[in-house]
């Protein structure tokens, strides 16, 4: 497998990150303290560098900055496209693959897009916005909006979820949302094959204004709605077939 070592810079605020990765795994995390300090580690300095390094094989890697975006495309070269080839490759294992991890500023808008593999994304304060077709999402302690949807495989979220509005689809697979406490927000969850477990309490409003309390709710069935703490945000939950979870960690 080659290396590849990519840096460009974004401006200090509301930069975005676009990538799009065939197949692979892809790490998003802040800068490490050595990089955003360090010239040497990072010359075009500050936080608002990205940092991107990759170990791939049979794949190409491109690297575009347009103005406040730094778009990367990671897909199976050319070669690859060969059916002889392809098949010697295939009886070989001799797959294509890419492991790119990426630094980005903390405010750094991110929109990733998985086709088969792994994407993880953590310790960030900006929209996120995930896309996996067959493979695994993980995020964790996250400060904005998340949209996140995988079309098969496993979705997983880790630490408090902000007074904003997130979504989380999955069509085969399971959503887990394990929170660190209790989140502000009306909840929408529904599955169409599958269970819902919250293991925090639940209130509704009435017609009149008044909340009611209606406890926790287990394994209450393919459809719940209802607000949790002060309600401030909005948790959309859709799974057409598996199983939804808001656990306390």
């Amino acid at each position: 497998m080659k290396s590849y070592h990519f840096e460009e810079t974004l401006p200090k605020h509301k930069g975005l990150l676009d990538v799009l990765v065939e197949t692979g795994s892809v790490k998003i995390v802040p800068h490490k303290e050595t990089a955003v300090h360090d010239k040497t580690a990072c010359p075009h300095g500050g936080a608002g560098a990205v940092i991107i390094d990759a170990v791939a094989r049979h794949m190409e890697i491109s690297v575009v900055h347009e103005g406040n975006k730094v778009i990367i495309r990671v897909k199976k070269d050319k070669s690859w496209r060969n059916w002889d080839q392809k098949l010697t490759r295939w009886l070989k294992n001799d797959h294509p693959k890419a492991e790119l991890t990426i630094q980005v500023p903390e405010d750094c808008e991110i929109n990733a897009t998985t086709v088969t593999g792994k994407l993880s994304i953590n310790d960030l304060n900006a929209p996120v916005t995930t896309r996996v077709v067959t493979g695994t999402t993980q995020l964790a302690n996250l400060g904005g909006p998340i949209n996140a949807k995988t079309v098969t495989g496993q979705l997983s979220y880790n630490g408090f979820l902000t007074n904003e509005h997130h979504c989380f689809k999955a069509t085969t697979g399971n959503v887990t949302l394990n929170l660190s406490k209790e989140p502000n927000a009306h909840l929408d969850a529904k599955t169409v094959t599958g269970r819902i477990r919250c293991d925090y309490p639940l209130a509704k409003m009435s017609e009149n204004g008044s909340r009611t309390s209606v406890g926790t709710s287990r394994f209450t069935g393919s459809r719940l709605t209802g607000i949790l703490g002060s309600g401030e945000g909005h948790i959309k939950a859709r799974v057409v077939t598996g199983n939804l979870r808001l656990k306390s960690a």
